[in-house]
């Protein structure tokens, strides 16, 4: 199971088809992160990397690549960067950690009510890319995308060490899982092998069940799971050999 969500899917990019030059693609793009809250957030919490994909992005528009190439490239420069940034992410203080597991699992209650098939796929592997967000969903990636990114800084800022989790506190949330309505059979799978295999509306709700059942326990034990969820599905997640 990955939990892991792109940032990229909060991106958009509208460039004015009279700009020109590289400076000018850079200053719309400047333009853009004002009104764009994930572009913004990246600028204030990671200045020189908000510089650096911003200044890429511009480039390849004054070479004369389409606008979907374009942001399809910083759609993967997003991900890649949130897969770097997951370790500082669960070093996070308490109250930023949580948010993360928070803002995630209102995204996958929505999704659950809306779309299981894109449910499925978030609780799975993350959002698929090029994913086209609603207006009601975007608030909600939004939210997810931002509380990674000041979890992040905060983490470079001020690590916490923390011991993972052990068996106890999985027990303890598969038990709250299991008191909510999860079948059994079906937690002891997504605790054991996993739920790649079953139906869409299983991996949806089982999972919507997990978040669900993180939050509800004691602060600590809330953080430890938070933070080892984020940890390690980024390290699933990371390309063979880097």
């Amino acid at each position: 199971m990955v939990f892991l969500l792109s940032v990229a899917s909060s991106l958009a990019l509208a460039i004015s088809a009279c700009t020109k030059t590289t400076e000018d693609y850079a200053a719309e793009v400047d333009r853009n992160a004002e009104r764009d809250v994930v572009l913004k957030t990246l600028q204030e919490t990671d200045p020189t990397f908000y510089d650096q994909i911003r200044d890429r992005a511009a480039g390849r528009l004054a070479a004369g690549e389409s606008e979907a190439e374009v942001l399809e490239a910083m759609q993967a420069e997003m991900r890649a960067y949130g897969l770097r940034q997951a370790p500082y992410v669960a070093a996070a203080p308490g109250g930023a950690v949580v948010e993360v597991i928070h803002a995630e699992k209102a995204l996958i209650e929505h999704l659950q009510a809306t779309d299981v098939d894109t449910c499925a796929q978030f609780a799975m592997a993350g959002l698929p890319a090029g994913y086209q967000a609603d207006a009601r969903t975007k608030p909600l990636i939004d939210r997810a995308a931002t509380a990674r990114l000041v979890a992040g800084q905060s983490g470079r800022a001020s690590p916490v060490t923390r011991e993972d989790p052990g068996q106890a506190d999985f027990v303890a949330i598969y038990e709250t899982m299991v008191a909510g309505g999860v079948d059994e059979a079906l937690g002891q799978q997504f605790f054991g092998t996993g739920l790649m295999s079953a139906p869409p509306r299983t991996q949806c709700d089982v999972t919507a069940a997990f978040y669900s059942a993180v939050v509800a326990q004691p602060p600590a034990r809330a953080e430890a799971v938070s933070a080892f969820i984020i940890k390690t599905v980024a390290e699933q997640m990371a390309p063979a050999g880097g």
